[in-house]
């Protein structure tokens, strides 16, 4: 029994050694896998990643990391060990997509269009609606100068993604040469695309063109999906001074969420609502910076509901500070603008009031604020060139020096309209 016994104890302590052996040669393993996969990841020199690499090769993990800095290196000899690495973690992990995605690019900057194409089907076989995979196979396709096969893949990354919509038109504007017919027939009608188009083409100065995409965008859209479209394409109009359009744009995409604005409109022409003090819409009364004269509403002298506007040049001081407003007009229109005035002012130049053409400054109405004992009615008749849409009404100071005119007393003006004859 005893000899059993010794036996028996014997193996026991066999087996419960090797359990031992077994479990640290297993915690070795898995701390040095643990802390090679560590420092591929946090490295930031293609050396240290190729360390991380040594103490955990069945890592692909390890494997991506070290290649993308060997990538940053731009040696020809990087390169080519980045797409080595790059295949070794997709052989290590072949059902993750972004290991064939990053070696479908890595292999196509190799100049293996074919091996690329390859590596990207298989990435889109894995995961077949994700637009990242989608728009790299499509643009992959495009440089081999496969446009009907690449847009197929293009058209569904911007279905998924609307970030791509601009660059999808773009890369279909360089290559058909700004045809939009052929553009569309690529890319298709979604209204994604048609505002990316109407940034591009206006971009382009083709703003005609430009709006007639715009108003294929459905209405839902113009105020949701492609509002950082609405606030570009306004923007670039009102650079081009073509003010109807870009209300018109802005209405529509409800970009003066608290304001009434139309064109032929003079906004707050009666003074009855409050004066933006930051940053108003150009569609509304500005007020040049400065101190004089002092200028705002006021409610003791007017000529119609509650308030007029007060420039208050007091006892007398040198300079001016302009006020205007752009409006929107149909080119080729005749109107009439019509307001009134008070006037106390002692001044050495002229007070007058402007229709200024947008498309070139020139002016196309003028009226000098004479002294009044009441209020005066001034009527300006004008007609807007048929090539513009925009023009600016400014009350200003005419004739000053350098230096600056001296100027005192008061003057109000109130209920300014738009009358198109």
């Amino acid at each position: 029994m005893q000899i059993k016994i010794s036996l028996a104890n014997g193996l026991y302590r066999v087996v419960a050694v090797g359990i031992c052996v077994s479990a640290v040669v297993l915690a070795v393993l898995v701390s040095k896998w643990a802390f090679g996969h560590a420092v591929a990841i946090n490295a930031t020199e293609a050396e240290i990643a190729a360390f991380g690499v040594d103490l955990a090769p069945s890592d692909p993990r390890t494997h991506l990391d070290h290649a993308f800095l060997l990538e940053k290196t731009f040696l020809p000899a990087d390169q080519a060990k980045a797409l080595s690495e790059f295949e070794q973690a997709a052989a290590l992990s072949p059902n993750n997509y972004l290991n064939w995605l990053f070696l479908g690019r890595a292999r196509e900057q190799a100049g293996d269009p074919v091996g690329a194409e390859r590596s990207l089907l298989k990435a889109l076989e894995l995961a077949p609606n994700y637009s990242r995979v989608q728009w790299a196979l499509g643009n992959s396709l495009l440089r081999q100068g496969r446009y009907d096969e690449g847009f197929v893949y293009i058209r569904g990354a911007v279905a998924a993604d609307m970030t791509f919509s601009n660059p999808a038109a773009t890369a279909a504007w360089q290559i058909f040469g700004g045809d939009v017919v052929k553009i569309k027939n690529a890319l298709g009608g979604s209204s994604r695309i048609n505002a990316s188009m109407a940034v591009l083409l206006a971009g382009n100065k083709r703003y005609a063109e430009a709006l007639e995409f715009w108003r294929q965008v459905p209405a839902d859209e113009k105020e949701s999906g492609t509002k950082e479209a609405a606030r570009s394409l306004y923007a670039k109009f009102i650079e081009a001074a073509l003010y109807g359009s870009a209300i018109e744009i802005a209405n529509s995409a409800q970009l003066f969420p608290d304001e009434t604005i139309s064109s032929e409109t003079v906004s707050n022409g009666d003074f009855e609502s409050a004066l933006a003090q930051k940053e108003p819409s150009p569609f509304l009364w500005i007020i040049a910076d400065g101190s004089y004269p002092a200028i705002g509403l006021n409610g003791s002298q007017k000529h119609g509901g509650n308030y007029s506007l007060l420039l208050n040049f007091g006892q007398g001081g040198k300079g001016f500070r302009p006020v205007s407003q752009k409006i929107g007009v149909r080119g080729g229109s005749s109107y009439e603008m019509i307001f009134y005035h008070r006037s106390e002012v002692k001044a050495q130049a002229r007070l007058v009031c402007q229709v200024i053409s947008a498309a070139d400054a020139s002016v196309l109405a003028s009226a000098v604020i004479a002294a009044s004992a009441g209020w005066a009615e001034i009527r300006m008749p004008f007609s807007v060139p048929a090539d513009t849409e925009g023009i600016e009404l400014k009350i200003n100071a005419d004739g000053c020096s350098a230096d600056g005119c001296s100027i005192s007393g008061n003057v109000w003006f109130d209920d300014f309209s738009l009358v198109k004859r």
